[in-house]
């Protein structure tokens, strides 16, 4: 059985911080966890970062976007297994 970490309100909460940080890299949160669940949030971030930036790059090729993509998808998947919440961004 997942361990769901999150309440629908903390979900949104938590969500609505990690958006704010992909918009602006200067914003500020506070988020507490065991180091595993922070490593996978920070990959699950940094890696949806990439891609975002990959994908709105004029020097992007297809290949480029699909690695990154695919990146994002490992460890969206690692932050969803150990969360047992789905990965939004």
């Amino acid at each position: 059985m997942k361990r769901r970490i999150f309440e629908s309100t903390h979900e949104a909460a938590l969500f609505t911080a990690l958006g704010s940080v992909l918009v602006d890299n200067n914003a500020k949160i506070n988020i507490r966890g065991s180091h595993r669940e922070m490593s996978a949030l920070t990959s699950a971030l940094e890696s949806t970062q990439r891609f975002q930036q990959e994908l709105y790059s004029p020097s992007a090729t297809v290949e480029s976007v699909m690695k990154a993509y695919e990146s994002r998808t490992a460890a969206a998947r690692s932050f969803e297994s150990l969360f047992g919440v789905r990965w939004p961004l």
